[in-house]
C-alpha cells in the first residue's frame, strides 16, 4: 500500500481524480499500487541447480585450498621452530666454548702477570714473556680450530634439520 500526504494545491495540480483534489490539506490517502501488488506475490525466480552445484563446488575447492595452505604453513612453522632450536643449541655450544676460551686466556694472562712480578732479572723477564707468547699463539691456533669445528657442527645440524 502507498500512503500519500495531500498538501493543498499540490494535489489539485498532480492528482487527476477530482475527489482527491477536493480533500482538505493534510489528509492522508491510502492508494493501492500495481507495483506493491506484484511485490507482495511470491517471486517465482529460483537459482538453477547447476549454478548452486557450481557455487558449492567452488566453496569446497576454496576450503580445500585454504586447508592445504594452512597445513603447509603449520609444517613450515614447525620446521623453522626445529631449525631455530637446533640453531639456538649450536649457538649455545659456541657461546659456552667462547666463554671457556676467554676464561682460559684470562687465567693465562694472570699467571703471566704473577710470573713477571716474581722475576728476578731481565733475562728471566724475557724468557717468561717468550714462553707466554709461544703458549698464547699455540692456544689461539687450537682455540680457532676448535671454534671452527663447533660452528661447522652447529651449521651442519641446522642444515640437516631443514632437510627433514
Amino acid at each position: 500500500m502507498l500512503a500519500l500526504s495531500i498538501k493543498g494545491d499540490a494535489c489539485r495540480k498532480h492528482c487527476p481524480q477530482a475527489r482527491l483534489a477536493s480533500l482538505p490539506a493534510g489528509t492522508i490517502v491510502v492508494l493501492s499500487s500495481t507495483w506493491e501488488m506484484a511485490m507482495s506475490d511470491k517471486t517465482a525466480f529460483e537459482i538453477p541447480e547447476q549454478m548452486r552445484a557450481l557455487a558449492d563446488k567452488s566453496v569446497d575447492q576454496a576450503k580445500k585450498a585454504f586447508d592445504d595452505f594452512m597445513g603447509a604453513t603449520v609444517k613450515a612453522v614447525e620446521k623453522s621452530e626445529t631449525s631455530a632450536k637446533t640453531l639456538q643449541s649450536g649457538a649455545r655450544d659456541v657461546n659456552r666454548q667462547a666463554l671457556a676460551f676467554l676464561e682460559a686466556n684470562v687465567a693465562a694472562s694472570f699467571d703471566f702477570a704473577q710470573k713477571l712480578v716474581r722475576a728476578r732479572s731481565i733475562e728471566e723477564l724475557g724468557q717468561i714473556q717468550q714462553d707466554f707468547l709461544k703458549k698464547q699463539v699455540e692456544s689461539a691456533q687450537s682455540q680457532g680450530k676448535d671454534m671452527a669445528d663447533t660452528i661447522g657442527k652447529a651449521a651442519s645440524e641446522v642444515q640437516q634439520q631443514t632437510k627433514k
